[in-house]
């Protein structure tokens, strides 16, 4: 087994090669059952991927969920539709600040979630009409329950009685 090297005259010593060998065929084996095993898992997992294809196309032919999914689909434009229909709400709140701040208000309309009102007051007995405005521009801004945002004002009218037109944002 042992060989002899012409050169140096010395025994070659074949214990290393050989240890070597047998590491590389022991890596290897180990790596082909490695790869068996991965190739398994993956099968496996192909077969519960297809079933579940199988169980997403029943599903997708069953009613209820066509109607979720439109609504699902269609979700924005539903919210937006919903908070048009809040009119009734907007005029309640439109009420209670003519009340609270004692502002009338006229012309309601409502666009594109947009609100536009004619203001006036006049001044009373309690207060002074610019200071009625003054009042409902600043408080009212920082209101936490306002279902509307107060945009900018841009003019006034005033002779008698203070008119102005107001637009709000929905919040």
């Amino acid at each position: 087994m042992n060989d002899l090297n012409f050169i140096t005259q010395k025994k070659k010593d074949l214990k290393f090669p050989i240890a070597f060998l047998w590491l590389v065929l022991l890596i290897s084996l180990w790596l082909f059952l490695f790869n068996l095993k991965i190739s398994s898992d993956i099968d496996d997992l192909n077969t519960k991927i297809s079933q579940r294809e199988a169980d997403i196309s029943i599903l997708k032919n069953d009613p209820k969920v066509q109607v979720y999914s439109l609504i699902d689909i269609n979700r924005n434009t539903i919210e937006n539709m919903e908070k048009r229909s809040k009119i009734t709400d907007y005029l309640k709140h439109v009420d209670a600040i003519s009340k609270k701040y004692e502002i009338s208000f006229d012309n309601f309309d409502i666009t594109n979630g947009k609100v536009s009102l004619q203001a006036s007051t006049q001044s009373s007995e309690k207060w002074i009409a610019y200071k009625k405005i003054n009042k409902f521009i600043s408080e009212y801004r920082k209101e936490e329950f306002a279902l509307l945002d107060l945009k900018f004002i841009t003019n006034f009218e005033w002779m008698d009685q203070i008119k102005f037109n107001l637009e709000f944002d929905i919040k």
